[in-house]
């Protein structure tokens, strides 16, 4: 990347960008980096320490930045001890890692960053790190997916026309080492909750245990698609948020033992990237404008089975579903001989047909069905 050609300026920062300022220097408001879109993840082109280019997730639901343990090692990153941070369902202290320096789109330079290293590929393919949501809580910014652009202002503020401001806050953090997290109002089956706006997440809609108990979403009643973990994919009748409303979007419930307390759930990146955002936290804002981004794919598991990780035993049937219909049951055996690759099955396209032998008290038997796309 020749940087020579185009305008930097720098962002002296917190740790997690958390507390990012312009330099006196800085260019005429504002000042824009291009991001893109790669499957389910927003994804900027990140230089560390002038030099290799990495390509970076930008996930507003997470306070920390986060970085492969493997992509530090190689950027030559100093280790700067441990923190806590909940990442992939743990708690566990992780290394942190330092950088004199970071480029953001080859646009704007942060002197001093520090990342939380995380191991293997769990962040998806080909991505090195992410970015925490301070890059929209240091300064006035947008995340633009009309023109696929994150700008920032210093000095002024656009006119916002056409924007819509949410009822919105944002999180308290420990300190300047964190970024706050975006919070806004939302109508759920025409109930109002407060949600976490987070880029990183794939669901449409994620709704904690409570208030899906509360709108009467988890009972074994409704139809359901079942998940890993006993999470459930249900359709809820709607969505309201931003001046907009979406009719039946899918809704990735949490079961009892997963519970978040900053929010009554989260909006994820299919329903956020229909939207261009603003944010100026020093005046406690968050306005959004509805853009040309037409409505992302769904996905669930068509088959509605939910496998045990010893690949075996079915540990739910959600109701409605092919499954259900062709009589399998929580608790069946899924027989070795059955010449079918249950993860496989579990994620077909609709109209594939599914044969498998379930085992149950003693007896064997054949069950066949084809997916469709049942909730």
């Amino acid at each position: 990347m020749n940087l020579s050609r185009r305008r930097t300026l720098s962002l002296f920062s917190g740790l997690f960008a958390g507390g990012a300022t312009f330099s006196a220097s800085a260019a005429d408001d504002p000042v824009s980096a291009p991001i893109g879109m790669e499957g389910s993840r927003v994804v900027m082109d990140v230089t560390i320490n002038d030099g290799r280019s990495y390509r970076f997730a930008i996930d507003t639901g997470g306070a920390a930045s986060l970085i492969r343990e493997s992509v530090a090692r190689e950027a030559g990153l100093s280790a700067s001890g441990f923190a806590s941070v909940g990442v992939f369902g743990s708690n566990d202290p992780r290394r942190v890692y330092e950088a004199d320096s970071v480029i953001f789109g080859g646009v704007i330079r942060q002197n001093g960053a520090r990342f939380v290293a995380v191991p293997g590929d769990g962040l998806g393919k080909d991505i090195a790190g992410s970015l925490a949501s301070g890059i929209l809580t240091a300064l006035p910014s947008e995340l633009d997916f009309d023109a696929f652009e994150w700008r920032l202002w210093q000095h002024s503020r656009p006119a916002l026309t056409g924007f819509t401001a949410l009822k919105a806050a944002f999180s308290d953090t420990p300190s300047m080492d964190w970024s706050p997290l975006l919070l806004a109002d939302a109508r759920v089956n025409g109930a109002g909750y407060r949600f976490l706006l987070d880029t990183g997440s794939p669901s449409f809609v994620r709704l904690n245990h409570r208030t899906a108990r509360q709108l009467g979403l988890w009972s074994d009643d409704r139809p359901f698609a079942p998940l890993y973990g006993g999470r459930r994919i249900v359709r809820i009748s709607s969505l309201e948020f931003g001046g907009s409303t979406f009719e039946r979007p899918l809704a990735l419930l949490l079961p009892d033992n997963q519970v978040a307390e900053i929010s009554d759930g989260l909006i994820g990146l299919p329903i956020m990237r229909r939207f261009n955002f603003f944010c100026d936290r020093r005046r406690d804002e968050i306005l959004v404008r509805r853009n040309g981004t037409g409505a992302a794919p769904e996905h669930y598991p068509l088959s509605g089975l939910e496998i045990g990780k010893d690949g075996r035993t079915v540990l739910a049937v959600g109701t409605g579903s092919p499954a259900q219909e062709a009589g399998v049951r929580a608790g069946d055996a899924v027989l070795a001989d059955s010449g079918w690759d249950f993860r496989e099955g579990m994620n077909g396209k609709e109209g594939d047909r599914v044969s498998l032998r379930v085992g149950r008290d003693g007896g064997e038997r054949e069950v066949s069905f084809v997916l469709w796309g049942w909730l």
